[in-house]
């Protein structure tokens, strides 16, 4: 008869239950936002940055297995400080952007490391070919109006056919810088 009135009182009662949150949805803030990069071509750092990008982020960190992450390059808005360079990397050995004007990258996770800072798995595809990558992140600010972040990822270029496979004087590491700021989309 105890469990009897004990399985009642509980079917009754109210009970708090925690409803998880969802991932929010923002928009990149361009102008306070950057994609560069850096490689070393001899025993120089090349560096340069693409200008145009657009992204969709539905994120929030106490619901990272529902995050996502989508951002489109303009591969034909990259620049560089170093004389020739983002006209070389317009042509076919490099980017071929006449052909491929896009590169794009699709997160597939992420995870937590701690102290704010996130793992984010991705696919990214350049040209026609896609190889997963891996860009570390750290969640400067997050709220319900806003975000920023700053991360890096090091590729590998000749899995994207960027350059000659066997041109020694490019390395094949490329690090690659990301700072995002971002608004939430109003519902």
């Amino acid at each position: 008869m105890k469990n009897i009135l004990l399985s009642l009182v509980l079917l009754f009662s109210p009970i708090t239950v925690y409803a998880a949150p969802e991932p929010i949805a923002f928009k990149i803030l361009p102008n306070e936002s950057s994609i560069s990069f850096d490689v070393i071509q001899g025993d120089e750092h090349v560096t340069g940055n693409f200008a145009k990008f657009t992204g969709d982020i539905s994120f929030h960190p106490e619901a990272l297995s529902a995050s996502k992450a989508s951002v489109v390059i303009a591969m034909d808005s990259v620049k560089s400080d170093t004389t020739g360079v983002a006209d070389n990397l317009k042509k076919g050995e490099y980017f071929e952007t006449s052909a491929f004007p896009e590169a794009k990258f699709v997160t597939q996770s992420f995870k937590s490391l701690g102290n704010q800072r996130y793992e984010a798995k991705a696919q990214l595809t350049i040209k026609k070919y896609t190889e997963p990558v891996t860009l570390t992140f750290k969640l400067d600010e997050f709220n319900e109006s806003s975000a920023s972040m700053t991360g890096e990822a090091v590729l590998k270029r000749t899995k994207f056919h960027v350059g000659l496979d066997n041109d020694n004087t490019i390395k094949d590491d490329v690090k690659v810088m990301v700072k995002v700021k971002a608004s939430a989309i109003k519902k």
